[in-house]
């Protein structure tokens, strides 16, 4: 027979292994479910970015495509000048250019 005090000794035992096996599935959970949780809370925040990737600078993209055309213009005046591409010659490539690039754009449209 177990006496009173070795009676609470034990049940005090007992409960500080199943606080300590409580402590440690808690913290095991949290450091579990910590990652999964924050991008849970991040998710909507992801999302309202990549959504509105082109709505604030939708019109610098216009403006863009303009400041490259330009350059790309200049870089070809360049270079039939450095080739000695006659005027005529010239005004053929850029009417072959330009019928290239609207055969492009019907079909990506």
């Amino acid at each position: 027979m177990t006496s009173a005090p070795m009676k609470s000794s034990l049940i005090k035992t007992t409960a500080m292994q199943s606080t300590a096996v409580n402590s440690t599935l808690a913290r095991t959970l949290r450091r579990s479910l910590t990652p999964a949780l924050l991008a849970i809370a991040l998710m909507p925040l992801a999302m309202t970015v990549q959504a509105d990737q082109h709505g604030k600078h939708g019109g610098e993209r216009g403006n863009k495509a303009e400041q490259m055309q330009e350059r790309m213009q200049e870089h070809r005046a360049k270079m039939y000048q450095r080739a000695g591409i006659s005027e005529s010659k010239q005004a053929q490539l850029k009417e072959a250019r330009k019928q290239h690039f609207n055969a492009m754009r019907e079909v990506r449209e």
